[in-house]
């Protein structure tokens, strides 16, 4: 995790940083960071995501409230 850009849309990304700080990760000391979705290209919010790991701003994203998922 430590390093990683993380996307998610604001509620999953406000779960994913709860998440992330119980597993005992800090966000500023471990260099982790939850960075917004680009822009949206499709109306499915699914593919938030994806665009996101292709566009190359984020190493992986939260893809439900449970946690995230890697490119």
């Amino acid at each position: 995790m430590k390093g990683l850009r993380l996307s998610a849309s604001a509620d999953p990304g406000l779960t994913m940083k709860r998440l992330l700080e119980e597993a005992g990760i800090d966000l500023r000391r471990d260099n982790v960071r939850i960075v917004p979705s680009p822009r949206r290209t499709s109306p499915n919010w699914a593919w938030d995501g994806v665009d996101a790991i292709e566009q190359g701003v984020s190493d992986g994203y939260g893809a439900t409230a449970c946690g995230p998922i890697w490119g």
